[in-house]
């Protein structure tokens, strides 16, 4: 593996090949670009480079590799020398910083947030950041559509009627996704107010992918979507007051549903757990310092 280029030097005409190449002896390795005049055929002397210059690791090699183009292209071939002790001083430029995704990817708690929350300080919301943060959600919200499913697996030995199939287990990542949804939905509006669309319509995308993954329809997914923000507009609350019951707020009425589809029965500690978990999540996702601008 390695890189090439063909140049011209542009005072004297000449002809030359710049070769970047990885080196190995032992369990040492390195990186050498190699400078090698082409002769009246063309063909470059392999044997006595005119230049060399060492790196240590990739980017650096590829760096160097880049800067000694333009030294043999630009300066007189008495000058390469000296240009090459002080690009041997020259840092390459820093490594990209990861994309806010990359960094929460295949994470089931947001231990990175604060890395994201710092690419994101000052960027404006822009249809195209708002698309980074819907990247970000999605996966937020992914990694803990299964916490239904695997509370009920922890009750099983005590609950035998407990069912844990492929379509139960499905049925209950599609319900939390789209809780989740609707939670999200809440907290860009109160962000964004009506800007939040490019933000919401990317994350609906997201988790429809994530869904169709996982072999539901992408037909069924829309109509749930339907049913549910349509049903869950009329839960106020997330949770009840202190000394209120706590039907017809949302974490609950959403919990009932997860333990139906699961066959864990009524269940006020189940529900009570799930809410918790969710909530937990969703608190650390810190969507306060994420979603504004």
């Amino acid at each position: 593996m390695g890189y090439s280029s063909d140049v011209t030097n542009k005072i004297d005409g000449k002809k030359y090949l710049i070769s970047t190449v990885k080196q190995r002896s032992g369990r040492a390795g390195w990186w050498e670009t190699a400078v090698m005049k082409r002769s009246l055929f063309g063909i470059p002397n392999m044997f006595r480079p005119i230049l060399r210059v060492i790196a240590r690791e990739e980017r650096q090699a590829q760096h160097v590799h880049g800067r000694v183009v333009e030294i043999v292209t630009q300066r007189a071939q008495a000058e390469w020398e000296s240009a090459k002790w002080t690009l041997m001083n020259d840092d390459p430029e820093p490594a990209p910083a990861p994309a806010p995704s990359d960094i929460v990817e295949g994470k089931s708690t947001t231990g990175d947030i604060a890395h994201v929350l710092e690419y994101f300080r000052g960027k404006p919301n822009t249809k195209a950041v708002l698309e980074e943060k819907a990247k970000v959600v999605t996966i937020l919200i992914t990694s803990n559509c299964d916490y239904g499913s695997a509370l009920a697996s922890a009750l099983k030995d005590n609950n035998p009627a407990i069912r844990l199939g492929e379509g139960q287990e499905r049925e209950a990542f599609a319900e939390t996704a789209v809780v989740l949804l609707s939670v999200l939905d809440r907290t860009a509006f109160q962000f964004m107010g009506m800007e939040r669309d490019p933000f919401m319509d990317a994350l609906e995308a997201g988790v429809a992918r994530a869904l169709q993954d996982k072999g539901m329809a992408q037909d069924t997914l829309g109509e749930l979507l339907s049913r549910r923000y349509e049903e869950y507009a009329h839960y106020l609350k997330w949770l009840p007051d202190e000394g209120e019951s706590a039907s017809g707020t949302l974490f609950w009425e959403f919990s009932k549903k997860i333990a139906t589809t699961l066959n864990v029965g009524p269940d006020p500690v189940f529900n009570l757990n799930l809410t918790n978990g969710l909530l937990q999540a969703i608190l650390s996702w810190k969507l306060n310092e994420l979603l504004p601008e």
